[in-house]
């Protein structure tokens, strides 16, 4: 899609997780891109798996944009593929804010264990299974099991 020409960039999102304890990420050293690079490892891990590192940083620096949900807001990303990666770990509002991103012209696709590992300590509060039921006769929902995890069998 997007070396194909229909969608212009990658917009990968990841709700950030704070620990207690853990700095603001405005407190963290370097720029908001340098902050949020981090949240990328798990792109960077696949795709340096398949590509040069030379293709890997021209790929990120031109086709990647990396946000938090924070940074979303009041935006509408045009001819984008908007991935809502870890997104069990997100409240309601989070998820809408990521849903309502969308344009006509972009695709969105949120990842997330259903019935596995959160991180959101509020349980009352899943968005993830709220908007995968809400959704699930409107949008296609697909669900993996042990079989379709790419680890080694320790990690199933």
């Amino acid at each position: 899609m997007v070396n194909h020409g229909s969608l212009d960039r990658i917009v990968y999102i990841r709700q950030r997780i704070r620990r207690p304890n853990e700095p603001e990420l405005g407190a963290l050293p370097g720029d908001k891109s340098e902050k949020l690079r981090k949240m990328l490892s798990p792109i960077l891990d696949n795709l340096e798996a398949i590509l040069s590192p030379y293709e890997v940083d021209n790929f990120i620096n031109s086709k990647i944009e990396c946000s938090d949900i924070e940074s979303l807001r009041g935006r509408s990303p045009l001819r984008s593929f908007l991935f809502c990666d870890e997104a069990q770990n997100c409240d309601l509002t989070a998820l809408e804010t990521v849903m309502t991103r969308r344009t006509e012209c972009s695709r969105l696709v949120l990842a997330g264990d259903y019935n596995g590992q959160r991180d959101i300590f509020d349980k009352e509060f899943d968005g993830y299974r709220l908007v995968c039921e809400e959704f699930k006769d409107k949008f296609a929902v697909i669900n993996l099991n042990k079989n379709d995890i790419l680890r080694s069998e320790t990690n199933k």
